[in-house]
């Protein structure tokens, strides 16, 4: 993995195993270190990847801490991205990766962590319904209602 330092994960995503809701650091975190129990923490924890970690020779300023999004595909079209809402605005960066990943075709719903918020950016080719349908269907590991 190329977390090198990133422990936005550990803040945004809810850690139920830990009883850490989303947009609080888990306790178990040491921030911009990593976590303090790694040998013995779920394979939940230990598996997963977000899309930077995933992607390879991704520029190091799209790394989740550096633009304030951590971004997962959630299916062949669309990412899914939570933003940390401590950043009052994104960033240049993190509107840049939103604008290549809608230049690609991809759509991307974003969720504002403790607001229960979301935005979502359609591909040309699929309608907000549409986007808001199949993200539901693959809500795979986040609740997204």
């Amino acid at each position: 993995m190329k977390c090198d330092g990133c422990t936005l994960c550990c803040k945004l995503l809810s850690i139920s195993w830990m009883n850490s809701p989303e947009g609080e650091y888990c306790k178990e975190c040491d921030q911009d270190i990593g976590c303090k129990i790694w040998e013995n923490v779920p394979e939940y924890c230990k598996e997963y990847k977000c899309a930077y970690n995933q992607a390879e020779n991704i520029d190091e300023k799209y790394r989740p801490d550096k633009c304030g999004i951590i971004f997962e595909k959630a299916t062949d079209s669309i990412f899914y991205g939570t933003v940390d809402n401590d950043i009052a605005v994104l960033g240049r960066t993190a509107n840049e990766q939103i604008e290549q990943m809608l230049a690609k075709g991809f759509s991307v719903v974003l969720k504002m962590t403790r607001i229960k918020s979301f935005l979502i950016l359609n591909a040309e080719s699929k309608t907000t319904e549409d986007v808001w349908k199949e993200i539901k269907e693959a809500a795979w590991q986040h609740q997204i209602i």
